[in-house]
């Protein structure tokens, strides 16, 4: 008896000292796995690989604005207007990326002020895409 609690004893010492040694994953490793499955089209497994970045760091912008895509590709459009909208607020120098995308988005759901409004401020910090849809979509010529 004695030599089975000691077995299991030192067994429990061993997986102890291993998850302390184990390298911890970070947020970035969740977003990597995140871009593999939404390379794969594996929208919802990509939205839970995002999850899990922005539970760990929730300044992620990148995360925010790629599970903002997910859940655009899967129809969820005000979902994927939350994560712009954060990923946006979160950007440390200006990108149009996300505003495009929320212009999009907008656009999907009849909301065509708010989106002629995000493809006009994308305008100025991006290609010419933004710029396109604005005078193909909001222009009043």
């Amino acid at each position: 008896m004695k030599s089975t609690t000691l077995i299991f004893f030192y067994y429990g010492m061993l997986v102890l000292m291993a998850s302390m040694i184990a390298p911890k994953k970070d947020a970035k490793y969740y977003f990597q796995i995140g871009e593999r499955q939404y390379e794969n089209r594996e929208w919802s497994s990509a939205i839970t690989q995002y999850n899990y970045a922005v539970r760990i760091d929730n300044n992620y912008m990148e995360a925010y604005y790629k599970r903002g895509m997910a859940r655009v590709k899967l129809d969820s459009m005000e979902l994927g207007i939350e994560d712009f909208n954060k990923a946006i607020s979160l950007q440390t120098s200006p990108n149009g990326e996300p505003l495009l995308q929320r212009a999009n988005a907008r656009w999907e759901l009849k909301d065509s002020v708010g989106a002629c409004s995000d493809w006009n401020d994308a305008c100025e910090y991006m290609s010419n895409r933004a710029c396109d849809l604005f005078r193909k979509n909001c222009s009043r010529n």
